[in-house]
């Protein structure tokens, strides 16, 4: 098995990532406060307008489970085949992406 990309637990990443990296993560950083991670609400995209080609941001949805796709950047949707926001996918055999809006 490769150790190619090895798994950081930590912050320290921080010490030699670029810059952009760990600028992405300051602004993601602020906007959690005390919480594990930012609300979809806290999230601007407008703020970080030069990250968004790769942007993806996905709601999750509970009983039944879903993911909806809200913003999926143009850099992110040629790599990924992802479908254009906002769509639902959902985790079921046999159920394909479809739009919802």
């Amino acid at each position: 098995m490769s150790n190619r990309y090895p798994r950081w637990t930590s912050l320290a990443f921080l010490e030699f990532c670029h810059p952009r990296i760990r600028a992405l993560y300051e602004y993601w950083n602020g906007k959690r406060g005390a919480r594990r991670m930012p609300r979809r609400a806290d999230i601007d995209p407008m703020e970080i307008p030069s990250y968004l080609p790769g942007i993806v941001m996905v709601d999750i949805g509970y009983e039944p489970f879903s993911l909806t796709y809200r913003v999926v950047g143009t850099r992110a949707r040629r790599r990924r085949a992802a479908p254009t926001p906002p769509a639902r996918a959902c985790s079921k055999p046999g159920m394909a992406a479809r739009k919802t809006m």
